[in-house]
């Protein structure tokens, strides 16, 4: 399970507590957040001081493959770049997940359009009061030949 953005590390606590034979790493940039998630939340999870863009981009070098994919990176939105390399980032059948809760509309819109270049299956729930909106996109069980994800072959 790959994490980007630790904020108090209370997700990641959850797991570990609840199914302990998980694996799981943190992507997270800020020194001040992983000390206070250490320091007042108790996070004693595994975390690299990474940014998700240079860190996703490493552990794609390294060969690394995940379920998983969940972002709570904030005010910060994935990027094009972000979501292509989560997506080669997850196993056949991986699942991206998360929220935003920034912006207007049309910038929640925009997160469903960029998810849908990578993934077969991309759905988001809103909250009643409209301020967060929570996305799930699936990788294929099974990869192109050509190596290409769902729509990436137009980009």
């Amino acid at each position: 399970l790959l994490f980007l953005g630790l904020g108090g590390g209370y997700y990641q606590s959850y797991i570990a507590a609840h199914c302990p034979a998980t694996e799981m790493l943190t992507l997270e940039p800020n020194a001040t957040v992983i000390q206070a998630a250490k320091d007042f939340f108790g996070f004693s999870g595994n975390v690299v001081p990474a940014d998700a863009t240079v860190g996703m981009k490493k552990l794609i070098g390294q060969g690394q493959r995940y379920d998983a994919i969940i972002s709570d990176m904030g005010q910060r939105p994935m990027s094009s770049e972000d979501t292509a390399h989560a997506a080669k980032l997850l196993k056949p059948g991986g699942q991206l997940m998360l929220q935003w809760c920034y912006g207007s509309l049309l910038k929640k819109e925009s997160n469903v359009d960029r998810l849908m270049d990578f993934f077969v299956d991309v759905s988001a729930q809103g909250e009643k009061d409209g301020t967060c909106v929570y996305y799930s996109a699936h990788k294929a069980l099974v990869e192109p030949a050509n190596g290409l994800s769902a729509g990436s072959a137009a980009a």
